[in-house]
C-alpha cells in the first residue's frame, strides 16, 4: 500500500539548540614566560623569559617579590636589542654589580656580542661592537681577575682569542693575539692563581701549553712551552684536567712524550717542578683534582697496574697516599668538613669512604650493600646517574642496598648518620633522579615515585623531611616543576600551573610562591592541529596544551573522550641538554617534533617523531620501530604504502617492511659514506618515487620497483653534485607523475615522469627564462594536474596540465589586472567536489572569494562568497572560513557550490569578531569537520561540527536503522521496510513526496532541528 505521511509507528517535531562545538579546552592557561638562564647579582638575580607576542626571549630581573620582578629593557624601543634566541643557551656573568653577557642586537641576526646591564633600560647597552657586522664575536669563558674580567671573542683579524674589559667600551681590549694571524688559540678554563689568570691555550709555535694572563699583552705568557716541551709540540691535550690552586701551588696535568701523564706544581714564586709521578713507569694519569684543607687530593696509577690506583694528596713540589688498603678511588666531594670517595675494599667491593686528613688507614663508612660479594653494584655505574653532592652539613648520593634499588641516602661520615633517606619506588625498582640542586643543607631534584610519576622534591636528609615541592603549598596547583637557581637564603623555581602556565617561582623558609605571573597574553602553537589522522581507535592529531609541549592526542569526537594519548618528551626535560628543543615555542614543556605524517598500515598507524619512527595501533601507546642514528635536526622524514609493504628511510637509506622485525629490510643505501635524508614519497605508475641525495650526482628525482637494482635516478636532471634546495614537489595523476624542481639555468617548472630516462621531461617552460613554481598541484579525477603558477605575463592565476605541452595552459586570468593567486592555505591543495576544482581567489578590489573551477574558461568564476583563506572537501559538500555581509566575519561555513546553499555552520565568537577557523579537518568515518577556532574565551582550539547533506533526496528501500541528517530540507520518495529504524533530522523542512511508503511495523522519526552535533553527547558512529 503507497501512503504519503500517514501510517508512523513514532513521529515527532523539536527544535533544538545550538551545539557545542569546542572538543575540550585542551589549553587552560593565560601563556607561559619560561623563566629561565637565571644569574645573581648580589641578591637581583637576571634572567630569560618570554613575554611579546613574537614569543622571544627577553631579559628580566627580580628581587623575589612581584613589584621587584620587571622587563629590564624592552628590545624593541630606543637602541635595539638585547635580543636572545629561543633555544640557545647564553652566556651571563656577575662582574661587580653588573651584568655581562652575550646577545643580539637585532631580532633575526647572527651578530652575538658583548653587553652589560645594570638592571635598567638606561643601563643595559652593548658594551663594545667586538665584531661590527652580522658575524658578531659570540663572548664567552667570562672570569673576574682584579677590578677587570676576561673572555674569548671573535674577531676576523685574530679568530678566537684572549680579551679584557673593566666594564667600559674604551676599556675592552684584545688582551693577546695568542695564536698569531686569523687562527684562533682555542683557550680553555680559566684558574685564579697569585694575582693571574692560568689557562690552557694553543700557540703557533707553541702546541697547546699552560699559560698565565696578569691582563697585560705583556703579562700574557706560556708557562710550560721552554721548561716542560719546547717546539710545537703539546704539554698538555684537551681531554687534561684544569688546574686546580691552594694558597701556595698551582697544580695540573700534563700529557705529553717527555713526561707521560703527571701532575705538575707552579709555585706563587714562579718555580715549576713535577708534584707526580708513576714512580714504576707508565703514566700517572692524574685525576678528579680536588682542594681539600688547602692541598690537593687526587686519584692516579702507582704502579704498572693499569687499573691499579690509589689516593693521593699534595705536599708542596710531592705527593703521598691518603688513603692505603683501597684501590681505584673515585668520587671524591667534600661534605661536612670532610672529602668523601669512593674505592674498592680489600675484597674489591666497592664502599663509600672518609676522610680528614689525619690518617691514611681508613675503613668504609657503612656497609651499604653487605649483600655484594664484589663488584661495583652499590653505586650506579652510568655516569648519568652516578651522583654525590656536598652540602656544609651531609653528603647526597645514590646508592643501593640490595633491597631498595637506587634511591637517594645521605651520609654525615658516620655509620649511624649514613641511611637511605626516602624510598620512592618502593621494592627493588629504583627511581630516576635528575636536577640536583644544593639549597643551603638541603637537596632539591626531580625523580619519580611509586604511583606519582615524576615530581620535584626537597629534602633535609631525613624521612619526615622529604617531601614533593607541589605539596608545600597545595593552593598554588603547581606541577612540572624545575629548580632554576639559588639567590641568598631562597632558590628560584620554575612551574607550571593550570590558570599561568611556566611562570617563576621560589622557595623561601620552606614556603613556596609565586613570584609574578611574568606573561598573560595567549599563546598557541603554529603547530597545533597540523598533523590529523583517523582509524575506528580514533582521530589523532597534534596538540600543544602549554604544559607537555606539542604532542599526540587522541579524541572519539567528544570532550570526555579528548585526551593526550603520548608525550614523547614527557617530563622533565633531560638535564644532559635542556637546551636542545625541537620547537623555539617553549622550554620546559619540550614539544616534540612530528617529522612526517601519519600513516596507517595493517591497522597501525606509523610517524616519525623525534627522529625516530614510532607505531602505534590506536590503543596501545606508541612503540620505536626503528631508531634512526642521525643527529641533525633535518624534517625529511618519509612514509608510503606500496605493493603491500610500508617504505620509509633512516636518512640516505630506503627501507621497507611488513610490520615485522625479520621483515623489515633496507631496500638500498643511496650514499654508504653518509649523505642527506631521502623525502617526498610518492606511489605513481606502479613505482615510488622520492627525492634523494648522494655526493656523486647531489639531489635528485628517484624511483623503486621494491629492489636495490631496481632502485636508481629516474634521470639526472643537475649534471654533477648539485646543491640540496628542497625545491621537489611531487604529485600523481593517473600514471603520471608531475613534479616541480629548481634548475639553475630554467627556474622552477613543470616536469614530468613514468620513471624512465626517456619518460622524464619538462612538460612547458611556464615562465621563460626565469621559472616559477607551481604551487597547490591537485590531481584532477587522475586525468588533469590543476595548480596556480605565474607565466610572467599574466600574473598568479589557474593552469592546467594534461601532460602535454600544449595541453598545459592558462585556465583563466580571473583578475586582468593583478594576480588573482588561486590558493588553499592549509591544505598544499585545491578541493575537488562534484567534478570541480575549488579555491580562494583575490579580486580585483583585493576582497578574497570562493572561487569554481570545471577546467574551462566559461566554467570559472569567482563565486558571490566571501572567504579568508582555507576551503575542504567533505563527504557532502565543502567547508571554509567564510565572511558574511551580516557582520559575521571569519567563521565556519558550508556550502554545495553555489551561492544559494552556502550556510553559517556556527558563529563561534558572536561577541569577539572572527574566530579565524583554519586547519580544516575531514573525518570520513565518523562524518564530523574538525577545525581551529578561537571562541574568544578558551582560544584557539579544536572545535567540531557535524558533516550532513545541505538537501538529500532519498529513495530507494531503507531497512535496518537509517539516519538522515540536512543542514536544511530532506525530500523523500523512500520505502521503509518492516521492523526498519529510520530518523530524518532537517533545519527547514521534511517533504514526503509520492512514492514514499511507511508501515504499522517501522520506527520513523522526523524532527526538524538541523545539523546538529555537541562534544558533550555521545561520540558519533563510525560509517553512518
Amino acid at each position: 500500500m503507497r501512503i504519503l505521511l500517514l501510517t508512523v509507528s513514532l513521529f515527532a517535531f523539536c527544535t533544538c539548540l545550538q551545539a557545542q562545538s569546542l572538543l575540550k579546552d585542551i589549553k587552560t592557561d593565560n601563556s607561559s614566560s619560561y623563566p629561565r638562564q637565571m644569574t645573581d647579582v648580589n641578591g637581583t638575580v637576571f634572567f630569560l623569559a618570554k613575554t611579546n607576542n613574537a614569543e622571544y626571549a627577553e631579559l628580566w630581573r627580580s628581587n623575589g617579590t612581584e613589584a621587584g620582578t620587571a622587563l629590564v629593557k624592552n628590545p624593541s624601543l630606543g637602541v635595539p636589542g638585547p635580543f636572545f634566541t629561543n633555544s640557545l643557551q647564553y652566556f651571563f656573568f656577575k662582574f661587580n654589580d653588573k651584568l655581562i653577557f652575550s646577545a643580539y642586537d637585532n631580532q633575526f641576526g647572527q651578530n652575538s656580542e658583548l653587553w652589560i646591564s645594570d638592571g635598567t633600560a638606561a643601563g643595559t647597552k652593548m658594551l663594545k661592537d667586538i665584531n661590527p657586522g652580522s658575524s658578531g664575536s659570540s663572548p664567552r669563558n667570562f672570569v673576574q681577575l682584579g677590578t677587570k674580567f676576561l673572555f674569548t671573542a671573535y674577531h676576523p683579524s685574530y679568530g678566537e682569542e684572549l680579551w679584557i674589559s673593566d666594564g667600559t667600551t674604551d676599556g675592552t681590549q684584545l688582551c693577546k693575539d695568542i695564536y698569531t694571524g686569523t687562527s684562533s688559540s682555542l683557550i680553555r678554563g680559566f684558574t685564579i692563581f697569585n694575582g693571574n689568570a692560568f689557562f690552557y691555550a694553543t700557540g703557533a709555535t707553541t702546541g697547546v701549553e699552560l699559560w698565565k694572563t696578569d691582563g697585560t699583552p705583556d703579562g700574557t705568557v706560556v708557562v710550560t712551552d721552554s721548561q716542560l716541551n719546547p717546539g710545537t709540540a703539546s704539554t698538555v691535550d684537551f681531554t687534561t684536567p684544569l688546574p686546580v690552586a691552594t694558597s701556595e701551588y698551582l697544580y695540573f696535568p700534563v700529557h705529553n712524550s717527555m713526561y707521560g701523564k703527571a701532575l705538575f706544581a707552579y709555585s706563587t714564586t714562579g718555580f715549576l717542578a713535577m708534584a707526580y709521578q708513576n714512580p714504576y713507569g707508565g703514566d700517572a694519569v692524574p685525576k678528579e683534582l680536588t682542594v681539600y684543607d688547602n692541598q690537593v687530593y687526587f686519584t692516579a696509577n702507582y704502579n704498572t697496574v693499569p687499573s691499579n690506583r690509589g689516593l693521593f694528596r699534595t705536599n708542596a713540589f710531592s705527593a703521598q697516599l691518603a688513603a692505603i688498603y683501597v684501590n681505584d678511588p673515585k668520587d671524591l666531594t667534600i661534605a661536612n668538613g670532610k672529602l668523601f670517595f669512593t674505592a674498592e675494599d680489600s675484597n674489591a667491593r666497592r664502599e663509600l669512604f672518609q676522610t680528614d686528613g689525619t690518617t691514611n688507614n681508613l675503613l668504609p663508612v657503612k656497609d651499604i650493600n653487605p649483600s655484594t660479594a664484589t663488584g661495583d653494584v652499590t653505586f650506579p655505574t652510568d655516569a648519568a646517574k652516578r651522583t654525590f653532592i656536598g652540602t656544609g652539613t651531609q653528603l647526597f648520593f645514590i646508592a643501593n642496598n640490595g633491597t631498595a634499588g637506587y634511591e637517594l641516602w645521605r651520609s654525615d661520615g658516620t655509620e649511624m648518620g649514613t641511611y637511605l633517606v626516602k624510598d620512592l619506588m618502593t621494592g627493588s625498582v629504583s627511581a630516576d633522579y635528575s636536577y640536583f640542586r644544593a639549597f643551603e643543607n638541603e637537596l632539591l631534584f626531580i625523580a619519580n615515585g611509586t604511583g606519582q610519576g615524576f615530581k620535584a622534591w626537597k629534602s633535609n636528609g631525613t624521612l619526615a623531611g622529604t617531601e614533593t615541592l607541589e605539596s608545600i603549598n597545595p593552593a598554588l596547583n603547581i606541577t612540572n616543576v624545575y629548580p632554576i637557581q639559588k639567590s641568598g637564603a631562597a632558590f628560584y623555581l620554575s612551574a607550571y600551573a593550570p590558570s599561568s602556565g611556566y611562570e617563576l617561582y621560589r622557595i623561601n623558609s620552606g614556603a613556596v610562591a609565586l613570584v609574578k605571573d611574568i606573561k598573560t597574553g595567549g599563546f598557541s602553537n603554529n603547530e597545533d592541529f597540523r598533523k590529523v589522522s583517523e582509524s575506528s581507535q580514533g582521530i589523532f592529531f597534534t596538540f600543544d596544551n602549554g604544559k607537555d609541549g606539542l604532542e599526540l592526542w587522541k579524541t572519539d569526537g567528544t570532550q570526555n573522550g579528548t585526551r593526550l594519548f603520548y608525550d614523547f618528551n614527557a617530563y622533565p626535560v633531560s638535564p644532559q641538554s635542556p637546551y636542545q628543543v625541537y620547537s623555539t615555542f617553549d622550554f620546559y614543556s619540550h614539544s616534540s617534533r612530528f617529522d612526517s605524517e601519519f600513516i596507517w598500515y595493517s591497522n597501525k598507524m606509523y610517524f616519525f617523531v623525534n627522529q625516530q619512527l614510532w607505531v602505534t595501533d590506536g590503543v596501545s601507546v606508541p612503540s620505536i620501530f626503528k631508531s634512526s642514528p642521525s643527529s641533525n635536526f633535518s624534517t625529511n622524514y618519509a612514509l608510503a604504502v606500496y605493493n603491500g609493504l610500508l617504505y620509509f628511510n633512516i636518512g640516505d637509506e630506503l627501507w621497507k617492511t611488513n610490520g615485522t622485525e625479520a621483515g623489515t629490510v633496507l631496500v638500498k643505501d643511496l650514499d654508504p659514506n653518509g649523505s642527506l635524508p631521502l623525502s617526498r614519497f610518492t606511489v605513481a605508475n606502479n613505482l615510488l618515487f622520492f627525492v634523494g641525495y648522494d655526493q656523486t650526482r647531489g639531489e635528485e628525482l628517484w624511483r623503486t620497483d621494491g629492489t636495490e637494482s631496481g632502485t636508481f635516478i629516474a634521470k639526472e636532471l643537475v649534471a654533477g653534485a648539485n646543491n640540496p634546495n628542497n625545491s621537489y614537489n611531487l604529485k600523481p595523476v593517473g600514471n603520471t607523475l608531475f613534479f616541480t624542481f629548481y634548475d639553475p639555468i630554467l627556474g622552477s617548472e613543470l616536469w614530468k615522469t613514468d620513471g624512465t630516462n626517456g619518460g622524464t621531461t619538462m612538460v612547458k617552460d611556464i615562465y621563460p627564462g626565469i621559472g616559477y613554481a607551481p604551487d597547490f598541484m591537485t590531481n584532477f579525477n587522475n586525468q588533469y594536474l590543476v595548480f596556480s603558477c605565474h607565466d610572467g605575463v599574466n600574473g598568479m592565476e589557474l593552469w592546467k596540465s594534461d601532460g602535454t605541452t600544449g595541453g598545459t595552459q592558462m585556465v583563466k586570468d580571473l583578475n586582468p589586472d593583478g594576480d588573482s593567486n588561486p590558493m588553499n592555505s592549509y591544505q598544499n591543495s585545491f578541493a575537488v567536489f562534484n567534478n570541480k576544482v575549488y579555491f580562494i581567489t583575490t579580486t580585483a578590489g583585493g576582497e578574497r572569494k570562493l572561487t569554481v573551477s570545471d577546467l574551462t574558461s566559461a566554467g570559472t568564476y569567482q563565486l558571490d562568497i566571501k572567504t579568508l583563506l582555507e576551503v575542504r572537501t567533505t563527504n557532502y559538500g565543502l567547508a571554509f572560513s567564510g565572511l558574511s555581509n551580516t557582520g559575521i566575519d571569519g567563521e565556519p561555513y558550508f556550502s554545495d557550490g553555489t551561492v544559494q546553499n552556502t550556510l553559517l555552520l556556527k558563529d563561534i565568537a558572536p561577541n569577539t569578531g572572527s574566530s579565524a577557523p583554519a586547519n580544516f579537518y575531514h573525518s570520513p568515518l565518523r562524518k564530523i569537520i574538525l577545525f581551529l577556532a578561537n571562541d574568544g574565551i578558551t582560544g584557539k582550539e579544536v572545535h567540531v561540527v557535524k558533516d550532513c547533506p545541505i538537501q538529500p533526496a532519498v529513495g530507494g528501500t531503507l531497512s535496518g536503522t537509517t539516519a538522515v541528517t540536512a543542514h536544511k530540507s530532506i525530500t523523500s520518495t523512500a520505502k521503509l521496510a518492516t521492523n526498519s529504524t529510520t530518523t530524518f533530522t532537517a533545519s527547514n523542512a521534511i517533504l514526503f513526496t509520492p512514492g514514499f511508503e511507511t508501515n504499522a511495523a517501522t520506527t520513523f522519526t522526523a524532527q526538524i532541528s538541523g545539523c546538529t552535533y555537541s562534544t558533550t553527547s555521545l561520540p558519533p558512529s563510525i560509517g553512518n
